[in-house]
């Protein structure tokens, strides 16, 4: 009994709100204090401090003052002495112990530095910075395998991209003091390639000259050009001129491999791009060689030859070594071994041997257990869906949180085809239960309303509340949060005023455990106290736990999230044209982000970003109205009345399936017809499997987003009276033949 007493204490300790409210708002000597140091005058800041902690005692209050005025003091024994004293604090201590370690590690006294980056915890503020330190401590003294186990379980921790430069490095040099000269070779060059025009790239071309496997300049116009091929056809020919005036120095070969890119992507003669990658195939300089093999199966998977694009991607991964491109092209080849079950495992269990650490990993893992899926091998579909679940994490972090989803949604697919369907029942349930509004939650909510609809009943609750204000969100008085043992370091540096700290210290557990639904109001709080008001775009998508029932906090933040900006004139003409409110109100806010001013790259102006050539087309012949102009197409009402009116058009043809319409809006109606008779080929009618394979990423990306979008707004305005709105009304099987265009 006296044992569940303290238990019991705590846990209701944990579910009382926290008080956000800063320290610096409750006193005025505080706030003169925190003001010069707000505002970078650090040395009448310090003294002010000084001055309040002479009196202040033991509290949260103390623990502000001290990291406050250690930040604000310069080096010396009173910035230690500081740092000492915040050592010993529970939460803010983490902080310190960072900074001592660097102290320490500049001092020499590497041993005591060891022992402080050890104290910071890995999965929060400074996580993967302190575990970068230690690898570099371990290697200076030569214990360089225990520096790269160090560095194996840094790389775990979802670095951001700098970081994971920086990992890259070091994981370079340890390499080479053990002599593994081809791995570290691999290493820096994959650096090079992903950090180009970086620090870190010089440093990492630094350490290939000592290798004796220097960058060529063939190698850097090669790299340039392969990054460029996505681009338009005037950077191409800008790069091309400047390439060519250097071509003595560049060699022959990067100037056909350049020629190639600039023929085959922006004249779309493939003729002489390959006519061009085989020229440069057959240059002296093995790395440049790859990257023409490489673009030369690219053409040659696109004209369908996908025996020669395997050949040829497996030459770039086998025959060159230490080469950027290796991961990609075995991932690419064993994409395309359709007919060959044992030569695509081959070439999968080459990858993870080779590569068992790289940033695309859950991309390759995807590929091949959705290629599994659509072979009927669905025994290893299910097996690779379900270790994308589990490698995907639950976390905040908008990628991992997506193939985490993307994973258990077509796991549940599998698994009801292999007739186990409460296995499936489950696995859509969790999604349901567990992810926010996206695109894989509506679908998987679908799934259960058709098999299983008193249980997805259950599942999501109507929102209810009205719209708020930025500023109750960033009036840190008014949230309420509940105490969680992940939250107390934000919360405490909340309080001190070190806001920006708060913010990374959130993000960064972000990218390694979920975050809870207090966690995720404050962090977005804080973003707006720091005018980021595009975060408020990402709410839709996130990455986190939604509860059935919303909190206060969280209608405000979705609401925010998802506001009625002109809804007079959507409502006017959704209402004309028969297309539902809140699909507009989504493609609005994935087109422009409710900008009326925004105009695109391609010359797409306005709120739902119309092509002029677009636009006059259905003014003239749709609606019989005067050409508008550039200028006029920013007018609110007008662009939501071509654009809703080409929507209507779409959904004509498409007989009123979303996701078609979405795709013909975004990409074009030709290429969506395209697929479509693709799909009808192979007697393929599921619209999910259709969604995954549209070809064009942006396009497979935007459908998505946009109908994530389109159920969140139907979930939170929608009549609370009618379950349908509880999710989106898309068909689950693709349509049998085209509608025709609507007549006026």
């Amino acid at each position: 009994m006296s044992l569940a007493i303290p238990v019991l204490v705590s846990a209701l300790i944990m579910t009382q709100p926290v008080d956000l409210t800063p320290f610096f708002s409750q006193s005025d000597e505080f706030k003169s204090a925190y003001t010069h140091f707000k505002e970078k005058r650090m040395d009448q800041a310090a003294d002010e401090f000084r001055i309040l902690l002479a009196t202040e005692k033991a509290g949260p209050r103390r623990r502000a003052l001290v990291a406050l005025y250690s930040r604000s003091l310069g080096k010396g024994s009173a910035r230690e002495e500081a740092l000492a004293e915040l050592a010993a604090s529970s939460h803010l201590g983490v902080l310190a112990h960072y900074e001592l370690g660097q102290i320490a590690k500049r001092r020499g006294n590497l041993k005591s530095a060891l022992s402080h980056f050890r104290l910071v915890p890995k999965n929060g503020i400074y996580g993967v910075l302190s575990r970068l330190s230690m690898a570099e401590i371990l290697h200076s003294q030569k214990r360089h395998k225990e520096s790269l186990v160090v560095l194996k379980k840094s790389f775990e921790l979802n670095p951001t991209r700098y970081q994971w430069g920086r990992l890259s490095l070091v994981k370079g040099s340890a390499l080479k003091a053990l002599g593994r000269k081809a791995e570290a070779i691999t290493v820096l060059r994959q650096l090079w390639f992903d950090r180009r025009k970086s620090k870190l790239a010089n440093q990492a071309v630094k350490m290939l000259r000592k290798f004796k496997s220097s960058i060529t300049a063939g190698e850097q116009v090669a790299a340039e050009f392969f990054q460029l091929r996505k681009k338009g056809k005037r950077r191409l020919r800008k790069h091309l001129r400047w390439a060519t005036r250097r071509s003595r120095r560049v060699g022959r070969g990067a100037i056909d491999l350049a020629k190639g890119v600039y023929y085959g992507i922006a004249s779309k003669n493939k003729r002489i791009a390959i006519f061009r990658f085989k020229r440069a195939s057959r240059a002296r300089n093995r790395q440049l060689r790859g990257y023409a093999f490489y673009l030369w199966a690219e053409i040659l998977e696109r004209q369908n030859k996908h025996q020669q694009a395997v050949g040829l991607y497996l030459k770039v991964a086998r025959s060159i070594k230490g080469h950027p491109l290796a991961a990609p092209a075995l991932a690419r080849a064993a994409t395309l071994t359709n007919a060959d079950t044992a030569q695509r495992a081959g070439i999968y269990a080459e990858l993870d041997a080779r590569f068992p650490v790289r940033r695309n990993r859950l991309y390759h893992e995807w590929i091949s257990a959705f290629s599994a899926f659509k072979d009927g091998r669905l025994a290893a579909a299910c097996s690779g869906f379900d270790r994308i679940h589990k490698q995907g994490g639950q976390s905040k972090h908008l990628r991992r949180n997506f193939w985490s989803e993307r994973g258990l949604y077509w796991l549940g697919r599998c698994l009801w085809k292999v007739n186990k369907k409460e296995r499936a029942i489950d696995a859509w349930r969790r999604i349901v239960s567990t992810y926010p509004l996206s695109y894989y939650s509506h679908q998987a909510y679908n799934r259960l309303r058709d098999h299983v609809p008193e249980q997805a009943k259950k599942l999501r609750t109507k929102a209810r509340g009205e719209s708020h204000s930025v500023k109750s969100i960033v009036d840190l008085s008014e949230l309420k949060i509940e105490r969680t043992p992940a939250l107390l370091l934000a919360v405490e540096l909340t309080r001190a005023g070190l806001f920006g700290l708060a913010k990374q210290e959130l993000e960064a557990r972000a990218r390694t455990q979920r975050l809870s639904s207090g966690a995720r109001t404050l962090l977005s709080s804080l973003d707006l106290r720091q005018n980021h008001r595009a975060r408020l775009d990402d709410l839709g998508r996130w990455r986190g736990s939604l509860p059935g029932r919303f909190s206060p906090a969280e209608t405000r933040l979705w609401k925010l999230a998802f506001p009625l900006p002109y809804w007079d004139s959507v409502q006017l003409f959704s209402r004309k044209f028969k297309i539902s409110p809140w699909f507009v109100m989504a493609l609005i806010r994935h087109e422009s982000s409710y900008r009326m001013d925004a105009v695109s790259r391609a010359g797409a102006t306005g709120l739902m970003q119309l092509m002029p050539s677009t636009a006059v087309h259905v003014a003239k012949h749709l609606l019989d109205i005067k050409s508008p102009s550039r200028r006029s197409l920013k007018r609110p009402e007008l662009n939501i009345k071509l654009g809703t009116r080409l929507l209507q058009e779409l959904m004509s043809l498409f007989t009123n399936n979303e996701a078609l319409t979405l795709a013909a809006y975004n990409a074009g109606s030709g290429s969506c017809r395209r697929w479509l008779k693709a799909h009808w080929a192979r007697k393929q009618h599921d619209t999910d499997v259709f969604i995954e394979e549209i070809p064009f990423l942006e396009t497979h990306a935007y459908v998505k987003a946009v109908l994530g979008s389109y159920g969140a707004y139907r979930f939170l305005y929608g009549s609370p009276d009618e379950d349908a709105f509880l999710s989106i009304p898309l068909e689950s099987r693709l349509p049998d033949g085209l509608g025709s265009y609507f007549k006026r």
